[in-house]
Order: C-alpha cells, then structure tokens, then sequence
C-alpha cells in the first residue's frame, strides 16, 4: 500500500489562484482523535504561511517546508495507530531519533521534492518501528508528542464510552466550519486595552462574538470531552481562517490597519462575499453544534442568540476610521448579499 499522503497535492501551495481550502486527509473532526485534530490545526497553519510566500523569507520558507512534512509524517501515524496506542509511544521515539539524526532537514522549497521526500521519511519510520530497537528519546519533539498525541489519543464524538462512528456522517467537517467561519471572531483580536475607546456598536459585537467563541470553546474543548485537546488547537483553525481570507495576514496585522486608518489591500468584491458566507457559516455550525453535544451527552449550554449580530460588516468601517473611497474594498447590506449569492448559482 503506498503511503502518499494528500496533504501536498491538497496545499494550494505554488498554485496561481489559491483558493481557500481545509486539509483534512479525508478525515473528520468529530470522529477524528483530539490528537489528529491538532496536528491538523498545525499542518493547515504552515500551509497557510506557504500560500503566501510574499509575507516570508528564504530562511522561514525553508523551515515551514520542513515543519509541514515533519506534521505530515505525524498525522500519518497518528491515524494509522490510532487504535494501538503504545506503538504510538514508539513512533514518537523514532521520529525524535529521526531528528536528532538531521532529518526534516532540507533545503528545497519545490513542494513535489517534499511531497516524495515525505514518502521516503515514512519508509525509513516504519522500518525503524519495525527493527524494534529504538529506545526511549528525550527532546522537545519527543515530550510534545507524549503530550499531544498519546495522551490526545483519544476521541471527542463519543457515545457510552464509544466511537459515534455510525454518525459521522450526520456532520460536516467542524474543523472546516470553525476555519471558514474565521472572520467571525476577527474583532476578538482587538486589544484588551484599545477597546474601551470603540463605539458602542464595535464593543456590542465583540460581546456577541465572544459569546459565541466561548460556547464553541464549552461544546468542542477537552475539558468537556470534546474534540480538540486544547482551547489553543480551536484557536489555531480560527486564526488561521481570519489569515487566508487576508492573505496571510494575522487578525492583529489586519485590526492594526483599521485601528490606523490604514486600508487593507482585498478586493472589495471578494471581502463582500466573504462576510456574507460567514453569517451562513456561522450559524450554520452552532446548529451542528447542537446535534454535537447532544450526541456526545455534553451538558446542554444556553445556546447564543442571534448571532449574526456579532459578523463584521461594511458599516463598521467608518467606525475605525476613514469612511468613502478609502474603505470601496469592503461592502455592507445587500450588494454583498446578492454577490455571495449568485457567485454560488
């Protein structure tokens, strides 16, 4: 059986027209491992970064290429011993010795030389696991891999102590719907001490917005049994989404230009249809959620209202700063809604 992973041939990267896209190697959130989650959250950020080449040096672009298939190489068998938790232990050892030897070391940013490299790094790991003779390895790798995938080898949907496999099906991907619903929580990146001095409107949407982040956080987090094992590994895929929607820009990069008047270079048309999907999105996934926590027997949450309330829209701009020309690259109201609309027909 070949061990070509998809995550390259998925990434986007180089590509010309980058579209927005989750990896998921044909996994699901819901029925994922919270430590495949994570490594997931991780393998989309890098792959966000290297979308975006513009925003990096050589030197950064080199260790992102070499970050990628290291996390690559994880989630592979982080699936594939899923079930076996102790060869789990055993990878993580000869991954540390892996590279503690220099591997994940190249100096290539051609992503086919990686997507094969990564094939080559996987045979060499199994025949390592395989030789039986790899002992215990000290190492950040080592201890985090302890931490994030053996003890995070575990599943968040489960029913009676069960894998809800047989309901699967009844979700879409929620790692999807937390990335693509990103710009939602954009304004919860203010901070803390900039937003006393915001009119009401701007404050009264991040209330909402923080409302909802914090019942996502409550339904999906590991305390409860969730999903992810870390509010830290929800936060990665929202950042993340918030990042390709402004071409690689982090929310802090993207709320320091608004705060400074500054604009923020998209495509008016484009910046419309994303704020317009994410209404949709949003409201979307905290239906999901629902049925989530319900399947899982999560103690029920006052689920939050009106939540659309709480989505950044074009007449917030004149509330940071400039109104009129400078700000044509966002639009509000129904021109955004009827362009979201036909650009799905």
């Amino acid at each position: 059986m070949s061990n070509r992973l998809k995550i390259y041939a998925c990434s986007g990267i180089g590509e010309t027209n980058r579209a927005k896209t989750w990896i998921s190697e044909d996994t699901n959130a819901a029925t994922n491992t919270q430590g495949m989650n994570a490594i997931l959250a991780i393998i989309n950020s890098l792959a966000v970064d290297l979308r975006y080449p513009e925003n990096l040096t050589e030197k950064e672009i080199i260790a992102a290429y070499n970050a990628l298939d290291l996390y690559s190489v994880c989630f592979y068998y982080a699936r594939l011993y899923r079930e076996a938790t102790e060869t789990l232990a055993t990878v993580g050892n000869c991954i540390q010795k892996y590279i503690a030897d220099g591997g994940f070391n190249s100096k290539s940013t051609r992503s086919e030389w990686h997507d094969q490299l990564v094939d080559s790094i996987i045979d060499d790991i199994d025949a390592m696991v395989a030789s039986g003779d790899i002992q215990e390895q000290t190492g950040e790798f080592a201890e985090w891999w302890k931490k994030t995938v053996v003890d995070g080898n575990v599943v968040g949907l489960q029913q009676d102590g069960k894998i809800g496999a047989t309901i699967k099906e009844d979700y879409g991907d929620l790692n999807k719907y937390l990335y693509d619903g990103g710009m939602y929580f954009l304004y919860l990146y203010i901070a803390e001490e900039k937003r006393s001095s915001l009119p009401y409107k701007i404050r009264r949407k991040i209330r909402k917005q923080q409302e909802v982040y914090d019942y996502c956080k409550k339904c999906f987090c590991a305390e409860n049994g969730g999903i992810y094992g870390s509010e830290s590994d929800m936060q990665r895929i929202i950042r993340d989404g918030i990042k390709e929607d402004f071409k690689g820009q982090t929310p802090e990069e993207v709320l320091d230009q608004l705060l400074n008047k500054e604009r923020v270079g998209l495509d008016p048309v484009v910046i419309a249809a994303i704020i317009s999907a994410v209404v949709t999105i949003i409201i979307t996934l905290l239906g999901l959620i629902i049925n989530y926590a319900s399947a899982v027997a999560v103690a029920k949450y006052a689920v939050p209202d009106d939540p659309e309330s709480g989505c950044p829209d074009g007449d917030d701009v004149a509330l940071f700063g400039k109104s009129g020309k400078t700000w044509l690259w966002i639009a509000g109201g129904a021109a955004a809604l009827l362009y979201f609309m036909n650009s799905n027909n």
